[in-house]
């Protein structure tokens, strides 16, 4: 994930992506202590954000909008909710 990413905040709205550096890992799958099992630990399931896109995706002002499910991180496309 920090390969892929090159530092840099993976969030993208539209073709546009966050030029922020980035702080946070974001898991596409939650859980409670349980991240680091099964599918949450795998590269594909995990995005390396900014911490205010990290904030906002928390507090769902950020939604996913489109992807591929065979690579989510690579592909994933967000929106802003306002």
């Amino acid at each position: 994930m920090r390969r892929r990413s090159g530092g840099r905040c993976e969030v993208r709205i539209g073709s546009a992506r966050c030029k922020q550096r980035a702080e946070h890992i974001h898991h596409r799958f939650g859980g409670n202590g349980r991240r680091d099992i099964g599918p949450s630990m795998l590269a594909q399931n995990k995005l390396h954000l900014c911490a205010r896109e990290h904030e906002d995706e928390r507090l769902k002002r950020l939604r996913p909008v489109s992807w591929d499910e065979a690579d989510w991180a690579a592909t994933v496309v967000w929106e802003r909710v306002t």
